[in-house]
């Protein structure tokens, strides 16, 4: 099936009007793919640190539930009561999601 969308967009290469898009699309693909390993790495990063110190807190008891709740974070839902209601530091939680949120 892989191989099939490949040839695929290599057929629109040839043609004149996908042409161009096509070439494009496939120039930005390398930089797409960069920008999400690191992504994902300082997502993962950031995952792991609030799993260890926020584990309480609802969203963040287990390492994918914190996984999946940065990346709600980066897409603007996020909460800093509940992260400054824990038992750490009441700044930690804020301030490691502000990081989170500006670097991302």
């Amino acid at each position: 099936c892989v191989l099939l969308s490949f040839r695929v967009l290599h057929t629109l290469l040839v043609d004149i009007n996908f042409g161009p898009i096509m070439a494009a699309l496939l120039m930005i693909m390398g930089k797409v793919f960069s920008f999400l390993v690191v992504w994902l790495t300082i997502t993962f990063g950031f995952a792991g640190t609030f799993n260890v110190l926020f584990q309480p807190v609802e969203g963040y008891e287990t390492w994918q539930n914190s996984f999946f709740t940065l990346v709600f974070a980066a897409l603007g839902s996020f909460e800093f009561g509940e992260l400054a209601g824990t038992q750490t530091e009441r700044w930690a939680g804020p301030v490691f999601l502000i990081l989170y949120i500006l670097i991302t």
